[in-house]
């Protein structure tokens, strides 16, 4: 990278134009197959400027935490969520004159099938943000596709689509989320701020299945965790956009933590959510 870090963080075009830049590749390799497409997740990777009253804070990466009516009650993530036939009408308007595929850099250097797929991937996680958070389509500004990303526990592929927010409108959460956690980037590049998330299974544990396990995780405030794929979407972004090398488990400290069943399934459980840290 040609430019440091700390003149990206605040500089907010250079910063955009640095992304899209850094995302043609990925985003010219989107899957072109329907089939493909339709299969996945779509998840808006969602940067933030500065606030307002706190300029030195840098670009944020705004979250969401699952609420307890949810599985996954109580992590961090993308607002997004799986495609819909909906999608392949909404993708024309985000690819109409003038909208806004029309707006990214690179849009030139689509080619026609790959540009429909875009479209109705960038049309899943617009739709899911508007679901989830009240997020106006043209309060966002498309920046590029990262890779997509196998889920761990789940038979699917999530697509992160990376987008920046225009000013700093009002959210509206939905029963879906619990809150609305924006986490510096400056802090996500910080080594110090990660952990050894040490997951305990509860449940039956037959013949010699673990009964835990060690993930790489970012602790942020108020004593949440970031992890599982939303931790990878995040390090590989911060890879891609900054050369950041991801800390390795060893020698990290550790934050327990613990989980069930229901993490899976949604069910509450007494005292509520689904996993807990200990």
């Amino acid at each position: 990278m040609n430019v440091s870090v700390d003149s990206l963080l605040f500089d907010p075009s250079a910063l955009a134009i640095h992304i899209a830049n850094v995302l043609l590749e990925s985003t010219l390799q989107t899957e072109e197959s329907r089939d493909e497409v339709m299969s996945r997740s779509a998840v808006l990777f969602l940067l933030q400027d500065a606030p307002r009253c706190a300029p030195e804070e840098g670009p944020r990466l705004v979250l969401t935490r699952r609420s307890k009516n949810v599985p996954q009650s109580g992590d961090l993530c993308c607002p997004g969520g799986g495609m819909e036939n909906v999608d392949r009408w909404l993708a024309k308007l985000v690819d109409a004159p003038g909208l806004m595929l029309r707006h990214w850099p690179h849009h030139e250097k689509l080619p026609s099938r790959t540009r429909h797929a875009v479209a109705t991937l960038v049309a899943t996680a617009l739709r899911e943000g508007f679901e989830e958070m009240g997020i106006r389509p043209w309060n966002v500004r498309l920046l590029g596709l990262l890779p997509p990303q196998s889920l761990r526990m789940f038979r699917r592929a999530i697509q992160p689509v990376v987008v920046s927010l225009v000013g700093h409108p009002h959210f509206r959460p939905n029963w879906e989320v619990a809150d609305i956690i924006a986490i510096p980037l400056r802090h996500l590049l910080d080594p110090s701020r990660y952990a050894r998330y040490r997951l305990r299974f509860e449940g039956d544990h037959p013949g010699n299945e673990r009964l835990h396990e060690d993930f790489l995780c970012f602790r942020a405030r108020q004593g949440q965790v970031l992890w599982g794929a939303t931790l990878r979407i995040t390090t590989l972004f911060l890879e891609k956009t900054f050369n950041f090398t991801v800390p390795s488990l060893e020698g990290l400290p550790i934050v327990q933590g613990v989980l069930d069943d229901a993490y899976l399934s949604g069910a509450p459980r007494v005292g509520g959510g689904t996993r807990r840290r200990s």
